[in-house]
C-alpha cells in the first residue's frame, strides 16, 4: 500500500514526473477504497442486523487517524480499513490537485513522464544503495533496503497491471520475467546475508 511513501518524496522540484507518480498512488488508494466496500458489504450481509453502524471508528484519542499510521488502525474492523483508506485517497487526491497547477503551462503536445519507470528506476537505485550497504557490513540498513526495493519491482509486476490507469499499464512477458530476476537476486543476497549474521546469546 505505501508505495508512495517509498519513492515518491525523491521528486521534489520535478512536478510532471511527481503529478504522473501521484496518479499511480491516487489509483492505489482508489482500489484500496473499493477493496475495503466489498469487505463491509459481505460483512454486514453476514451479521444478523446487516449493519455495523455501531462499530467503533478509526479515531485515536479524539483525533482521526492519518493515512500513514497503520500502527493505530484496527485492520480487523472493515469500517476502520474503509475509513483509513477513504482519508488515504483524499490525501493523495488533494496531493494530486495541487501538483496539476505546476504542470498547467505544459506543452499540451509534451508527454507525461513514465511513473512506472520512475518507480522502476527508483528500486534499481535503492537496490543498488542496498548492496553498497551491505559492502559496507551495514546488514540491517542493507537488509532495508533490499526489502525497499523488492517492494518497488514487485509492486510493478504484480498490483500495478490491475489498476484503473490512462493508459493502462501493461507489462509484457520478457520484461515481467526480468523484473521477477531481479527481485529473486535481491532476495537472494538478503537471505545470505542475514542467515550469516551473528547470533547473540
Amino acid at each position: 500500500m505505501n508505495v508512495s511513501e517509498h519513492t515518491f518524496h525523491v521528486l521534489k522540484g520535478l512536478f510532471p514526473e511527481s503529478f504522473s507518480v501521484e496518479l499511480v498512488v491516487l489509483a492505489i488508494w482508489k482500489k484500496a477504497v473499493v477493496i475495503c466496500g466489498s469487505w463491509l458489504t459481505s460483512t454486514e450481509s453476514e451479521l444478523p442486523g446487516g449493519s455495523l453502524a455501531d462499530e467503533s471508528t478509526p479515531v485515536q484519542g479524539g483525533k482521526v487517524l492519518v493515512p500513514n499510521s497503520e500502527d493505530k488502525i484496527d485492520f480487523s474492523s472493515p469500517i476502520s480499513v474503509r475509513m483509513w483508506a477513504e482519508q488515504g485517497f483524499v490525501v493523495a487526491l488533494d496531493r494530486s490537485e495541487k501538483l496539476s497547477c505546476h504542470i498547467q503551462d505544459m506543452d499540451a503536445a509534451a508527454e507525461m513522464p513514465d511513473a512506472m519507470e520512475i518507480i522502476y528506476q527508483k528500486a534499481l537505485s535503492v537496490g543498488t544503495d542496498g548492496a553498497v550497504e551491505e559492502y559496507m557490513e551495514n546488514k540491517e540498513s542493507a537488509a532495508a533496503l533490499y526489502s525497499k526495493a523488492m517492494l518497488l519491482l514487485s509492486f510493478i509486476v504484480g498490483e500495478a497491471m490491475s489498476l484503473q490507469l490512462k493508459p493502462p499499464f501493461i507489462l509484457d512477458h520478457v520484461n515481467k520475467k526480468r523484473i521477477q530476476s531481479y527481485i529473486n537476486k535481491l532476495q537472494s543476497r538478503q537471505s545470505n546475508f542475514m542467515i550469516s549474521r551473528p547470533t547473540h546469546s
